[in-house]
């Protein structure tokens, strides 16, 4: 399945919000998963890596 730059960017926002994270933080996750997925990063897994390590000294919160 394929995504658009928009539908991902509103699933890693989702994902992020249901992590944990303020609206805000989701947002930036968001944005910056679409950024990586334009570069050609292996964005699902970077941000997969930071969810599940979430705490409040992570790069995410900070």
């Amino acid at each position: 399945m394929s995504y658009s730059l928009n539908e991902f960017e509103a699933l890693c926002k989702k994902a992020a919000r249901g992590s944990g994270l303020f609206w805000g933080h989701a947002e930036e996750a968001g944005r910056t998963a679409r950024l990586l997925s334009r570069s050609g990063i292996d964005h699902g897994s970077l941000l997969l890596v930071a969810l599940e390590n979430f705490d409040e000294n992570c790069s995410l919160w900070i």
